[in-house]
């Protein structure tokens, strides 16, 4: 018996028929008919009529008069190597661990200098993205001319980039009409469009900030492929779908600055040594320079002496060396030298503002008004036998609450009980002051001198065993524990991963974390309580 399909790949529309003992040879033909290179991946859906939706369909599962659609998309291993055939070796030399899988870790670093890239707004040709090109650079080398002395501008202080924004909309309108054409077909894009694509969302990314951290990285790679699952990857299973995006925008920016270096050694056809050009990403602000960043960092070290420091300048150009604050952070400079170098960086209200510079998240409002939630099943979470001195302390806790602090003690309580009920041991993050023998070498650590209920009391976050800031509240404590990893790019201790997943995905509902399997599993716990 003949099968007949509707087949639609791209723009092209056929009729097919074949046998119904031969469906299974139908990848076979669709790839030789459509000219489908042999490295792509082919997935076909069918039209339902009964839910008015495309739903994935297997070759044998066809029947007669089916609509069908082809999707393509690119082998991830062959993706993986083309992006190491354009990366630096001295950057990324292994992409494939010994079972030939990519290792999860090579998704986890944000290395911070990026290719060279071009503007693409509405381009529909590859010329007008080479006149764009040009004209950048042309752009940033008048910027990059030392302006003279009698011209430069004096106390102009300006904060260049947008605060990153809570939710990533990628700009459809700034991609070329055949770039989005394919796209909203569903077809996996060729190595041209791919280019468009990562310098579209370079364009996009570059108006909040030069030095991307990981989590910026993800959340646009991950919303990248939640609008078009055309470009999702899941041919690895130890890959996430979006992985592959997140790798291609860090390279990007990567190569961009170091790029940047690289010309300053060029000679130019006169037989000059060129002055080293600084690209985009590395250039300098509008009426700021070396000298007026190092003019600025040394008024706030002296500033960070006086009794009452001028707290609107500081902010604001704390703001304005961000830049340089967080290469410094990436070159891994220490504990100690940072303090140095940036003094109102530890104090609470800095870590705070600087994680807000980083996420777009004021931490401490965020994390009390999406605790409310969980206050009640926490305080009606049954513990299990082993675990009495979490039992004992919702006991104490309960008889500390009046009329008057109820609110506020049952808050602090079900943040102190959250390991408790993750089953996660809470001593290696926050516990009683440590002696410095005792006291981890570089995790930061929440002291609690008394009570998670005492505010008579400070809460202090020690790292490399010095005193990062002091909190009022054992909330704001656990926020600052939170930001301080953040803002000094630390690791997080393997035990409290899922304490602090839990902050991030439920807490601090940021896009790109997703619940863990045990932060999972106590939330199902939790939601039983509320009953």
């Amino acid at each position: 018996m003949a099968v007949n399909c509707l087949v639609t790949y791209g723009a092209d529309t056929r009729v097919i028929a074949m046998q119904q003992g031969r469906l299974g040879e139908m990848i076979p033909k669709l790839q030789t008919l459509f000219n489908i290179p042999p490295n792509y991946i082919i997935k076909l859906k069918r039209f339902s009529d009964d839910w008015q939706e495309w739903i994935n369909v297997e070759p044998l599962e066809l029947k007669n008069r089916d609509k069908v659609r082809v999707e393509t998309c690119m082998s991830l291993l062959d993706l993986t190597m083309e992006t190491s055939s354009t990366t630096d070796d001295a950057d990324v030399s292994v992409f494939t661990d010994d079972s030939g899988c990519l290792p999860q870790n090579i998704f986890e670093e944000s290395d911070e200098s990026d290719k060279g890239w071009v503007d693409v707004e509405s381009a529909s040709s590859t010329e007008g993205q080479a006149q764009q090109s040009q004209q950048r650079k042309r752009e940033a080398e008048i910027e990059s001319q030392p302006t003279p002395p009698s011209k430069k501008p004096a106390n102009k202080i300006n904060v260049p980039f947008k605060p990153w924004p809570v939710t990533i909309n990628i700009p459809e309108s700034n991609m070329s009409p055949t770039l989005r054409a394919t796209l909203r077909q569903g077809i996996f894009p060729s190595d041209k469009l791919r280019k468009q694509l990562i310098q579209m969302l370079f364009d996009y990314m570059w108006q909040f900030g030069s030095h991307p951290s990981r989590y910026h990285y993800e959340i646009v790679a991950q919303q990248l492929v939640k609008d078009y699952p055309c470009l999702a990857q899941t041919s690895v299973p130890s890959a996430k779908p979006y992985d592959y995006w997140k790798m291609k925008l860090s390279d990007k920016f990567r190569n961009e600055r170091k790029s940047s270096r690289v010309r300053g050694t060029v000679q130019d056809l006169g037989g000059k040594n060129q002055k080293p050009q600084e690209s985009a990403a590395n250039r300098p602000l509008a009426g700021e320079d070396d000298d007026s960043i190092r003019m600025h960092m040394k008024w706030m070290q002296d500033e960070s002496r006086k009794k009452t420091p001028d707290s609107k300048r500081v902010k604001k150009l704390m703001d304005i060396t961000f830049k340089h604050r967080r290469e410094d952070v990436d070159k891994k400079m220490l504990v100690p030298q940072l303090e140095e170098k940036y003094p109102f960086l530890f104090t609470a209200a800095e870590i705070h503002n600087e994680f807000q510079r980083m996420t777009g998240i004021e931490a401490v409002a965020t994390i009390s008004e999406n605790l409310k939630p969980f206050i009640e099943p926490i305080w009606g979470y049954v513990f299990p036998g082993d675990q009495k001195e979490a039992e004992q302390f919702r006991k104490r806790a309960a008889e500390s609450v009046t009329l008057q602090n109820a609110e506020e003690i049952k808050a602090t309580a079900a943040l102190y009980l959250l390991p408790s009920v993750l089953k996660k041991n809470r001593s290696e993050i926050m516990g009683q002051p440590k002696t410095p023998e005792n006291m981890d070498a570089v995790s930061p650590y929440l002291e609690i001198e008394s009570t998670v209920f005492d505010t008579n009391k400070p809460f202090t976050i020690r790292a490399e065993k010095r005193v990062i800031a002091r909190a009022t509240s054992f909330l704001e404590g656990v926020a600052l524990l939170l930001e301080t990893y953040y803002v000094f790019s630390m690791q997080y201790p393997k035990s409290a991963k899922d304490m602090f997943n839990f902050l991030e995905s439920c807490l601090m509902r940021m896009e790109a974390v997703k619940p863990s399997r045990c932060v999972s599993s106590a939330l199902i716990k939790l939601k039983a309580c509320e009953k």
